[in-house]
């Protein structure tokens, strides 16, 4: 019985040793297969954040139009030549205020309703000076909506307004092209 005891401790030690490095190497490899997933996941993590602020940059280049800025300071600039200088700095603090309008909300994800429509009615005031006072344009929103408690995302109504005064109004007052 003794010879038997032993014998069984001696085959028991090898395989508590195989046992114990399979164990060894099934736990390194859990954590080395752990780590590969964590890091897949923190790239995708990485690669989404960096879309969002790609197309953050894209609606605040899209709001910025360089045009729009180069032709509302040349109006301003010849508003200021030919006619007087307090209606003209009001149209400048006008332009000032919707670019300070514009860089804070660029950075946030909601607006309020009511800071919305005023960058969109600063917009529109220096479009009617670019243009000359071509056209009119009244904001309407239904009574029953809160403007300081309805939260949109930022730059959502104004390339509609752009879009109406470009190619929906301004168009129109054009003659039709002779061919």
């Amino acid at each position: 019985m003794l010879n038997t005891l032993s014998y069984i401790f001696r085959h028991a030690s090898w395989l508590y040793w195989a046992v114990s490095i399979s164990g060894a190497i099934a736990f390194c490899s859990l954590i080395i297969w752990r780590e590969r997933k964590w890091k897949v996941k923190m790239r995708r993590q990485q690669e989404v954040k960096q879309s969002w602020r790609s197309l953050e940059l894209h609606a605040f280049q899209a709001q910025l139009d360089p045009s729009f800025i180069f032709n509302s300071l040349s109006a301003i600039h010849n508003f200021i030549l030919t006619t007087s200088t307090d209606e003209a700095s009001r149209h400048l603090m006008s332009f000032a205020k919707l670019m300070r309008l514009t860089i804070e909300n660029s950075r946030r994800e909601w607006i309020t309703l009511a800071a919305e429509l005023e960058a969109l009615e600063l917009y529109i005031q220096l479009e009617q000076l670019r243009f000359g006072q071509k056209f009119t344009c009244h904001i309407k929103v239904m009574r029953d909506v809160d403007r300081e408690q309805t939260m949109i995302p930022p730059f959502i109504v104004q390339p509609y307004a752009r879009h109406a005064i470009y190619r929906r109004l301004l168009l129109r007052q054009q003659p039709p092209a002779v061919t």
